[in-house]
């Protein structure tokens, strides 16, 4: 048996590791709308206890919403290309995010940003290929934008469970400065109510993640509008819009899926920059 790769990473880095369990999980199951094999490859390379996550945290939901979200990212991206192929594709905070071997359509440039020690894990585990540039930073170091913007003119961003870590105050002065510094660029990103923080804190604490606590929501994206003349809000939809009802899921998750659409509010919120 091959030597697995082992990880030593705490606080919010140590999160990274509950959407790449969730994706390889659900890519395995005929009826996902995304087949994630690089995910299910990392999974059998990292020398973790990941039967302990899937005890306490990824249970069928919890998967289904990680899956939900690379889907919806997934098609954004790809929109987004079919306009602009040689786009600069920037994923914040990306710790060992595979959505680059998704979606690559062999003429993008990409960039992956995440904490020093996250990105020296990706190198080890996902060296980057000519196209693909790692940037070692906090993303609240905003030092990465000069870097950025020097690699193209059409600019679209996303980032999978980030800003719900942030203060309210964090997350303004990033979207502001992104909106002053990259005209016309898209930001998605996926949003969970405020009711919903406590139990997803709760489920953290239980996955030895205490140091890694929710704190950001939005209920309407239009109020985002009111932080900057150059923010507008494209459109925020429900995690499992063109989901639901398309793949065949087990009547179970259809009705889950329903039920979080509609009544607990989780949603995806996409931003153009004026």
């Amino acid at each position: 048996m091959q030597n697995r790769t082992d990880i030593d990473l705490k606080g919010v880095p140590q999160t990274l590791l509950l959407p790449l369990i969730g994706r390889a999980k659900l890519s395995q199951e005929k009826y996902s709308p995304i087949k994630d094999e690089k995910a299910i490859e990392l999974v059998n390379t990292l020398n973790y206890d990941f039967e302990k996550l899937l005890t306490i945290a990824i249970v069928k939901q919890t998967s289904l919403i990680f899956m939900a979200r690379a889907y919806q990212f997934d098609e954004a991206i790809k929109t987004y290309l079919k306009k602009y192929p040689d786009a600069v594709i920037v994923n914040l905070g990306c710790g060992l995010d595979t959505t680059f071997h998704r979606i690559d359509n062999g003429h993008l440039t990409w960039v992956d940003i995440d904490f020093p020690n996250v990105m020296d894990l990706r190198e080890r585990l996902l060296p980057p290929t000519q196209r693909q540039i790692y940037i070692k930073s906090s993303v609240l170091d905003y030092s990465w934008m000069d870097k950025v913007k020097s690699l193209g003119t059409n600019f679209f961003f996303f980032a999978g469970g980030l800003f719900m870590y942030f203060t309210n105050d964090q997350v303004k002065s990033l979207f502001t400065t992104m909106a002053n510094q990259f005209p016309n660029a898209n930001l998605i990103f996926d949003n969970i109510p405020l009711r919903k923080l406590k139990s997803a804190n709760v489920m953290l604490q239980k996955s030895g993640m205490k140091d890694a606590l929710l704190q950001w929501s939005i209920a309407d994206g239009k109020k985002l509008e009111e932080w900057s003349p150059k923010i507008k809000l494209s459109y925020q939809y429900g995690l499992f819009k063109n989901i639901k009802g398309k793949y065949p899921f087990p009547l179970t998750h259809q009705l889950w899926m329903y039920y979080t659409d509609f009544l607990d509010k989780s949603e995806i919120v996409h931003l153009k920059f004026g």
